[in-house]
């Protein structure tokens, strides 16, 4: 048998609704509640707040951590990727110079050897380097020695000094440096060095026909330097009295930081 909810109950309820309404519609305890609710609040705000606070801190920290990470490891991959293309683009260079060596060497104006470049002093830039060829390969002293620049054969200076394995170049730069050229007219003179990266043509006749842009060759004469090899090119023309006839001056084509690899005659 079911018992019906006891009347005491209901009546409690409905007391306490009527005094919370009633307490709502007088002023004075509308007063105290706004002036209990401004104090409480604050008060609970500001001892949740430090918690809140170390939450947003704590969350900030941990992305920050995971971004110093991810920064990190972008830095890596970075690295190891310039490495990796510093080191294709090293290949790529030597690849190449060995390439075009290899398949223009049957091009080669006489009976030369290859030789490495492992010594070039600061102090000698201009003037002489050390190559890796020296008796034990046939080489003698004042053979012409050349550079391959992908298209043409360039003078590069002549043996000054030979050892058992190995020798020193006297540069095309050096201020000691003479060898017979001509243009590709025929015109005919001496090349010297300068000690610096401009050459000069010197002794050509009073009637030659120079003019900036000729290009100069070694000439063969004398039996050292073989002819064909490209020395520069004339950029200025001075006429001097008729005992010295004409001077050019000209750009060289070989440049000491280029040499990798030569080519020494035998």
């Amino acid at each position: 048998m079911d018992r019906d909810p006891p009347r005491g109950l209901f009546l409690i309820l409905i007391a306490f609704g009527f005094i919370i309404l009633l307490s709502n519609l007088t002023r004075p305890v509308r007063v105290f509640h706004e002036a209990f609710l401004r104090i409480v609040f604050p008060v609970t705000r500001a001892i949740d707040y430090p918690g809140v606070y170390a939450v947003r801190i704590t969350e900030r920290s941990r992305r920050a951590l995971e971004l110093d990470e991810r920064i990190l490891r972008k830095s890596s991959e970075i690295a190891a990727l310039r490495q990796k293309m510093g080191d294709y683009r090293y290949l790529k260079e030597r690849f190449g110079e060995f390439y075009a060596a290899s398949a223009s060497e049957s091009a080669l104006p006489g009976n030369f050897i290859k030789a490495r470049v492992f010594i070039i002093s600061p102090e000698e830039y201009f003037t002489e380097f050390k190559i890796s060829r020296g008796a034990a390969d046939g080489v003698t002293k004042d053979a012409a020695v050349a550079l391959f620049d992908g298209e043409e054969w360039v003078l590069a200076g002549r043996i000054s000094e030979v050892y058992e394995n190995s020798s020193r170049v006297l540069l095309i730069t050096s201020s000691e440096f003479r060898c017979a050229v001509e243009t590709g007219k025929g015109y005919r003179g001496v090349l010297r060095g300068t000690g610096g990266w401009a050459l000069r043509m010197e002794y050509i006749s009073p009637g030659a026909e120079i003019s900036p842009g000729d290009t100069v060759y070694t000439s063969g004469t004398g039996g050292i330097f073989p002819s064909g090899l490209v020395a520069g090119a004339v950029v200025s023309v001075e006429t001097l009295d008729l005992s010295m006839g004409q001077r050019a001056g000209v750009r060289g084509r070989f440049y000491p930081q280029d040499a990798a690899m030569v080519y020494v005659s035998r």
